[in-house]
């Protein structure tokens, strides 16, 4: 269950269509209630977030976390921060859609429109957080929001969660984080590999290396090159089972990349 350690956090989607800049958003409510067709009563995870339709209230469930590689941050700052947040972006709700392409990052919450991480963005700007730098071209983008020392990695599962740093002499460099509370043993290839064998840990893994990653921690790993393999494998042995991270379309300019989750059980 995801639910369990989610309090005022950011959603941030890694693996998206439009040019994979990703998608954020700002969770709203953890315990709304929802009726099926028998009038019979649900509870579900709530966001605020700015699509193609406009500033709008979404859900978050299991399947969205796997299909768009979502990841969750946390700020660094006390939840009072966060709380101001949400009241800013609830202020948004209704306001149209507006492409990061055609305006700079916006602050005030008389915007007119919104993108976004834009929103995001300005959610905790109105409160005094001046949430990550915005870029050389005035727009901060989804990924922006990782790379900053004001977000962290919220444990959601027993996956590990990665960001891409950069390619050197062949090898790519690649920080994990393991956000859960208690050590564990990393398990990695080495080198790049295909999906299947990634997304299923198979026996066709020949280069594994592990480390061993404290609780609330992090590490930077380095993988090589391998043909016309491209992804990147890791996992962490639990007692049910095999949870693995893999990633897709790394990409040396942009310092991107997709990231999916499996959970594999014995």
């Amino acid at each position: 269950m995801i639910c369990q350690v989610l309090w005022r956090e950011t959603l941030l989607e890694t693996n998206t269509v439009l040019l994979d800049v990703g998608h954020a958003a700002l969770v709203y409510d953890l315990d709304k209630k929802g009726y099926d067709s028998d009038k019979s009563t649900f509870t579900f995870i709530e966001t605020i977030e700015a699509v193609s339709t406009g500033v709008s209230f979404g859900y978050l469930d299991d399947n969205r976390m796997v299909q768009y590689g979502a990841v969750i941050l946390r700020t660094t700052t006390f939840s009072k921060i966060a709380e101001g947040a949400l009241e800013f972006a609830y202020k948004q709700l209704g306001k149209p859609y507006d492409y990061p392409l055609t305006s700079r990052c916006n602050t005030s919450e008389d915007s007119a429109e919104w993108y976004c991480s834009e929103l995001v963005y300005a959610s905790y700007y109105s409160t005094g957080l001046d949430l990550c730098a915005v870029n050389e071209y005035g727009y901060c983008m989804p990924f922006d929001l990782i790379k900053t020392s004001k977000t962290y990695f919220v444990s959601i599962s027993d996956c590990v969660d990665c960001i891409l740093l950069g390619k050197t002499d062949g090898q790519w460099q690649i920080e994990v984080y393991n956000m859960s509370s208690s050590s564990v043993t990393l398990e990695y290839n080495a080198k790049l590999a295909f999906e299947s064998d990634a997304k299923n840990w198979t026996s066709s893994l020949k280069d594994i290396e592990t480390v061993t990653l404290k609780a609330s921690s992090y590490t930077t790993v380095l993988i090589s090159t391998n043909v016309f393999a491209t992804t990147a494998a890791f996992s962490v042995e639990t007692d049910t089972g095999r949870s693995v991270t893999y990633c897709n379309e790394l990409n040396n300019n942009t310092l991107r990349m997709s990231e999916f989750k499996n959970i594999i059980t014995t």
